[in-house]
């Protein structure tokens, strides 16, 4: 499964993104029961200093990631999932912002 998260600057100023580690974004992919089963972070290790990313106006970036839809080396069952992504900016512009702006969470069917 293949996740892609855009964000576009849709003003006419260059704008700069502040994230708090080398992590820019996180996903995470849960059961119906609510366990997760997927985490885009677990066993990784990111730079902790601050990074700084601007973006043109019009201007779209992409992050994207691929899940082989295995838990423990099995093939997760068909049904329903809820996955969560969100962009780990901590501020835009110099000001803070509440992360949940950067976040969408969507149902998906395997």
């Amino acid at each position: 499964m293949k996740f892609e998260i855009s964000l576009t600057n849709q003003t006419e100023e260059t704008v700069e993104l502040q994230f708090p580690s080398g992590q820019q974004f996180e996903i995470i992919v849960r059961d119906r029961k609510g366990t997760i089963v997927y985490q885009y972070s677990e066993g990784k290790v990111f730079t902790q200093a601050i990074v700084i990313k601007e973006i043109k106006p019009r201007e779209t970036v992409t992050w994207t990631d691929e899940w082989d839809m295995k838990v423990n080396g099995e093939l997760v069952k068909q049904g329903e999932y809820f996955v969560t992504a969100q962009l780990q900016i901590m501020s835009l512009n110099g000001e803070s912002v509440d992360p949940q702006q950067f976040m969408i969470e969507k149902k998906v069917v395997i």
